[in-house]
């Protein structure tokens, strides 16, 4: 029988929403916070501090919260609470930072982003337990937050362009958290009864030679992620971008994103996980060099649409194996571990040491030495997986995922 591709499943109709609401919130407020600080007044070096925060708390974060959702089975509990915190907490910058309260800002900032940390990896270990056996067709859900955030982006950005009343930024983010507060509550999580005990499932998480392999991979990933999304933007300006392109750009984006998160169930089941980490890291490659060779700014719109592959692609079959190689019981924390790594880690460090470089030898520079990082990575990653006589992990059916094959390359 043909799979109904755009069939609309009424069981994961919540998830979709959840994704679409809150991604949408997110969208209203994180690109525009810099912003807002600088209205404040604040310097570069104390926006900086402030926007650092939230990757390298989420790095502490996210596994955190996700292994206490795996130990005491209460994922709904903790994800609906994180909500909670997420919205009031972050609505309270608004007046934190008008009011100047620095010192107060700086310390609920620490709190909120702490304990607000887990809410994607909580959201996408719950949805893949949802799906049971159709895990591949997390894309598909995930797709919803991509397009909740590219037109609340959007939306926003127009609003601000005929207003400079930047407390849109703050409202628009309570209502979207605030929906996603109450979507998350009839959410249907399923919880595991017959699980190893926590504390020996736990090590066997943190000693599986392929976990680590997936984190490291996730810590490029950041890596990469991280200098794009701070230094992109600022090289097209030097070589004449407007804004108006940078917009343009991220619709493209958005639009290649969404493609590729439908389409991810179909690239997992033809490539495999492993393959289709892999072709991302090659995309990412193409990426940095064309960016180093650019002399027009509107060049840059054909290279962007890479980004399905260097981001959504790659991050669902992230996701998918990290759930699918931790022990039974420890999705979430394996999940959070991933988070905190890509998210957390290698993002923040893209973007500290991309300044470092940025500044010394300049933006060229900087996007050729990921390439470099890159290429290297790939060959330690093909090495690692698909040397003679050393297993290579992969799903027999991604419809299946519990089964689990080791194939001799």
């Amino acid at each position: 029988m043909k799979e109904q591709i755009w069939k609309i499943d009424k069981s994961l109709l919540f998830p979709k929403l959840l994704y679409l609401l809150y991604f949408g919130g997110l969208a209203c407020l994180l690109p525009f916070l810099p912003i807002f600080y600088s209205a404040l007044k604040l310097d570069k070096e104390t926006i900086g501090l402030l926007q650092s925060l939230r990757p390298f708390l989420g790095f502490f974060g996210a596994p955190f919260w996700g292994g206490l959702a795996d130990k005491t089975q209460t994922h709904k509990l903790l994800l609906i609470v994180s909500l909670i915190i997420i919205t009031v907490g972050r609505f309270s910058y608004m007046y934190l930072g008008t009011h100047h309260l620095l010192i107060g800002l700086f310390i609920v900032m620490c709190i909120v982003e702490f304990c607000g940390s887990s809410v994607t990896s909580l959201m996408d270990s719950s949805v893949l337990e949802l799906l049971g056996d159709r895990r591949s067709e997390y894309g598909r859900q995930r797709l919803f937050g991509t397009i909740g955030w590219g037109v609340s982006a959007l939306a926003v950005g127009s609003l601000l362009t005929f207003s400079n009343n930047l407390y849109f930024i703050f409202y628009g983010f309570a209502i979207g958290c605030t929906i996603s507060i109450f979507l998350a509550i009839p959410l249907p999580i399923s919880q595991k009864t017959e699980v190893l005990p926590f504390w020996k499932s736990l090590k066997t998480l943190l000693s599986s030679w392929n976990l680590l392999i997936l984190w490291s991979t996730a810590f490029v990933y950041g890596i990469g992620s991280g200098v794009i999304a701070t230094y992109l933007f600022l090289f097209l300006q030097t070589i004449g971008g407007k804004e108006v392109l940078m917009g343009l750009s991220l619709t493209v984006t958005c639009t290649s994103e969404v493609l590729c998160f439908f389409f991810c169930s179909y690239l997992l089941k033809t490539l495999g996980p492993n393959n289709l980490i892999m072709l991302g890291m090659a995309a990412f490659i193409v990426r940095f060099l064309y960016y180093s060779l650019l002399t027009s700014p509107w060049l840059v719109l054909p290279v962007e649409l890479l980004h399905g592959l260097t981001y959504a692609a790659s991050w669902a079959a992230l996701v998918t194996n990290a759930y699918e190689l931790s022990p039974p019981g420890l999705g979430a924390t394996a999940i959070g571990l991933l988070n905190g790594v890509y998210w957390g880690l290698g993002y923040g460090l893209g973007a500290i040491i991309g300044g470092l470089i940025s500044k010394k030898f300049g933006d060229r520079v900087l996007f050729v030495s990921n390439a470099i990082l890159f290429t290297c990575y790939l060959i330690l990653y093909v090495f690692m997986f698909c040397r003679e006589k050393k297993p290579h992990i992969e799903s027999i059916e991604l419809n299946n995922y519990k089964e689990l094959s080791i194939n001799q390359v």
